[in-house]
């Protein structure tokens, strides 16, 4: 098509002056095109070479509509909407068709120009924007909006300040209240409610002072005044002056959860004490067997009662293994502290374990600090995180090994530190050592006894004295684990039952 005459036409309608058209349409970055009264390109910018991929000829004597996206063009529909923009100005959004076979979103305006000859609307200045990266930042926050709105998780927004700012529909299926009759409150009454001064403390010091993420479980109570519990995450969210701007907090009702969870551990509990009456009745009569209290035994008979008696004794140990993970869940176990010294608690265990240590001919090292005050502890409680922990040492340690105990005072905490040079575990399972039932792929295929639930009540029993437990391991050389308690004990708590050793 030879667009020269009307090109002509219209360079002389803006202002008679074709190098102004040239000037801007070289340096204009959004697209300047030009339409006669077909929707035919008669000029192009160079910025459809950078946008689009065309060079300005090849866009030349082409409707501006076979550039559309098919989903986005309606063609009776646009055609009128340009000849109805003789009278005015109009804008349009579509889909603009690359030179690569892809698409960007634009955004146009659209202005008529008279002929010079007919003085009628005869052509259309369309400046053409590329919003490719504006419409998928849209959309996607759309979808977000859209995802947070529907999100069965309880989701508010809270300035620096602690007041509400947002909180989504789900908030009403939560708590029971609707979203307005939160925003505008301090947010303290969401996330830290019947909890003590305490975790109230603990949770905003992490948030608001550390600037960290904060996880736990949250009791509340519902707008009806029943209760329930959240497992909730809430993340400060900082300025670039490293301010708190504003706090998030995305929580999941797990009361139904803790319910169940509190069920089976009570049946757990239930079948445990069942089983531990006739595993108890087992016991005596093998012993009384054993000791020839109902006459000799042949050899042969003699070695099935004491296998069957090894069998015996790791069914009585994994039932108080339950028991005591079923007691310390529950919430039931009574905390009863004593000033106890460390030295003559571990000295007890030693004593008890002085079997087992001889018959792998273990090498102890025993070091405890000459100055070492009494702690107000449960000295059951943690007299089982010792028998743990050195059992396990013990176990895993090959006949001829060591085992260190090292008990130290750095003025604030008594630190107990056990070390063997057994098997080690594995790098990736690390994240693992304190879960129910866990034992390492390594140490399975050597030791298959064991529960799994030792080290698991070890945690939760150091995590109710206010201490902490960590640990290093190298698979092949040995593992330590430590311990801490503070030397300002531990507060009684009131309770049914206590461990089983």
């Amino acid at each position: 098509m030879d667009a020269a005459p009307q090109t002509e036409a219209v360079v002389n309608v803006l202002n008679d002056n074709p190098a102004l058209l040239k000037l801007i349409g070289n340096y204009y970055r959004d697209f300047i095109g030009i339409l006669d009264k077909d929707n035919n390109f008669i000029y192009a910018s160079p910025a459809s070479h950078t946008l689009f991929g065309y060079k300005p000829d090849e866009l030349i004597g082409h409707k501006i509509f076979e550039y559309f996206h098919k989903d986005d063009l309606n063609e009776l529909k646009v055609t009128k909407e340009f000849q109805r923009a003789v009278p005015g100005y109009f804008t349009l959004s579509y889909r603009f068709l690359r030179l690569d076979g892809g698409y960007s979103w634009v955004e146009s305006e659209n202005f008529p120009i008279k002929d010079p000859v007919l003085g009628t609307g005869q052509f259309i200045l369309t400046l053409i924007k590329d919003i490719t990266d504006r419409k998928s930042s849209e959309e996607m926050v759309k979808k977000f909006v859209q995802a947070v709105e529907t999100a069965s998780d309880f989701i508010v927004m809270a300035n620096g300040d602690r007041i509400v700012m947002y909180a989504n529909p789900a908030t009403k299926a939560i708590t029971g209240f609707e979203p307005p009759e939160i925003i505008g409150k301090d947010v303290s009454t969401l996330w830290s409610g019947e909890m003590d001064e305490k975790f109230k403390e603990e949770m905003w010091n992490t948030l608001g002072v550390k600037k960290k993420p904060f996880r736990g479980e949250i009791i509340n109570t519902k707008k009806d005044g029943s209760k329930y519990v959240l497992e909730t995450q809430i993340s400060p969210i900082l300025d670039e002056k490293d301010d708190v701007s504003f706090y998030v907090g995305i929580s999941r009702d797990i009361t139904k959860a803790k319910e169940v969870d509190r069920m089976k551990t009570e049946f757990i509990s239930l079948a445990s004490h069942q089983l531990r009456t006739p595993l108890t009745a087992m016991k005596w009569y093998m012993e009384m067997l054993l000791d020839g209290d109902v006459g000799d035994l042949s050899q042969e008979q003699r070695e099935y009662i004491v296998s069957i008696n090894q069998s015996n004794e790791r069914m009585i140990e994994l039932v108080n293994a339950l028991l005591n993970v079923s007691r310390i869940e529950s919430g039931r176990i009574m905390v009863d502290p004593i000033p106890t010294h460390l030295g003559d608690l571990v000295q007890t265990v030693l004593d008890e374990l002085q079997v087992k240590i001889k018959e792998k001919e273990i090498n102890m090292v025993v070091s405890i600090n000459g100055h070492l005050p009494k702690i107000n502890i449960d000295p059951k409680l943690i007299r089982n995180v010792y028998l743990n922990l050195l059992s396990n040492a013990i176990k895993y340690t090959p006949r001829g090994g060591e085992v260190d105990i090292f008990i130290s005072n750095n003025g604030k905490e008594v630190i107990s530190q056990i070390s063997d040079s057994g098997y080690g575990i594995p790098k990736s399972e690390f994240h693992r050592v304190f879960e129910k039932f866990y034992r390492g792929e390594n140490v399975a295929k050597v030791e298959t006894d064991g529960t799994g639930l030792g080290l698991y009540l070890v945690k939760a029993i150091i995590e109710s004295s206010n201490g902490k437990i960590w640990f290093d391991s190298e698979e092949g050389k040995g593992t330590t684990f430590w311990f801490s308690l503070d030397l300002k004990g531990v507060k009684a708590k009131a309770g049914e039952v206590t461990i089983t050793p």
